[in-house]
């Protein structure tokens, strides 16, 4: 791909963002770049489209056109745009009567360029907003060991570091994985220092909710707990403690670190901070974080994958959270859910 049509598809990713599409695949050939994800509807529609976004590479014609058709029918996509290199005086009447034909959009380099988008590229996670959940999900163990695969590069560029990622990944798990009420914090402050986010499990019986606070720390090999990071866990644990319980009417049960991998001696410092905050601290690798929300995700029914209960998984005996723990958990869960969803 050349650097005028790498331009080209970075600012029609730009532009399908401010749309409000949310890619689930990108499939880059040598005619074209095939963009497939949804498009939020206009009000009061509420059920997202979805919708194939086309990147022409040179002069679009009627066999592209018949082309994209035929992916579009045998994939049961619902709507078809066509981004085209050119401006729009240099489309032919026969394609244009082959989009109309087929009630495809075109937007043409021209148009493209005068839509003026919100936010940019350049803004840091308005990129990563064009990265479905299950792709963040899907490559967190590299995003944890500072590494971002060649998919997501083509999708954001190299201007976005690994850490950055990683920490949208992990919303990402307790959010569209888990299904929580999940805030991001540590990114969204300045001048003071925070955790990477809260999360709240919600449930219809009082009893069965509970809050967690999450850290993110990736690391090209393992994560080490100095005793200056004790102290600031101890301290803004605390506060969040307060907070969760006085605004959310919620107890903070869990506070959980995310790293690639640990060193160090964790069941003394877990147990430092427990004494000090009645919080449990629960080490998870983030490729077993990877191994439950990957799981969790193809469970279709909400309402259903709320019942998904860390208390079940997480123990005081453990301190740091095996996939095979995990495995018996998923195992057990399925014998009495499944046949629901």
């Amino acid at each position: 791909m050349t650097n005028t049509e790498q331009d080209f598809e970075k600012k029609v990713l730009e532009t399908l963002r401010s749309l409000g599409f949310q890619i689930t695949g990108y499939y880059p050939y040598d005619s074209r770049s095939e963009i497939i994800g949804f498009i939020k509807p206009a009000p009061p529609l509420t059920t997202p489209v979805k919708t194939l976004a086309t990147v022409i590479k040179g002069d679009l014609t009627v066999n592209k056109i018949e082309s994209l058709h035929k992916i579009a029918n045998d994939s049961n996509i619902s709507k078809c745009i066509i981004f085209s290199p050119n401006n729009n005086t240099e489309i032919s009447d026969e394609s244009r009567m082959s989009i109309s034909k087929y009630n495809m959009d075109l937007l043409t380099r021209d148009k493209i360029e005068s839509i003026t988008c919100t936010d940019t590229f350049d803004s840091g996670f308005s990129a990563l907003e064009v990265i479905s959940p299950t792709h963040l999900i899907d490559s967190l163990p590299d995003f944890a060991t500072q590494k971002i695969p060649m998919n997501i590069v083509k999708l954001i560029g190299n201007d976005i570091p690994a850490w950055k990622i990683f920490e949208q990944a992990v919303y990402a798990a307790f959010k569209d994985g888990l299904g929580y009420h999940t805030r991001q914090l540590g990114n969204k402050t300045l001048f003071e220092k925070q955790p990477e986010g809260i999360a709240i499990r919600e449930s219809a019986l009082p009893k069965d909710r509970y809050g967690v606070v999450y850290e993110c720390k990736s690391s090209s090999s393992k994560y080490l707990m100095t005793a200056q990071d004790e102290l600031s866990y101890i301290e803004y644990i605390n506060e969040k403690k307060s907070e969760l319980n006085n605004i959310h009417k919620v107890d903070l049960k869990y506070f959980i670190i995310v790293s690639p991998d640990f060193s160090g001696d964790t069941e003394l410092r877990r147990d430092n901070i427990f004494k000090k905050t009645n919080v449990l601290l629960v080490y998870m690798k983030a490729s077993t974080l990877k191994l439950l929300t990957c799981w969790t995700q193809k469970i279709s029914d909400n309402q259903i994958r709320l019942q998904v209960d860390l208390n079940e998984i997480f123990s005081i005996n453990q301190d740091v959270v095996q996939d095979s723990k995990v495995l018996e958990y998923m195992k057990t869960f399925d014998s009495k859910f499944k046949s629901r969803y």
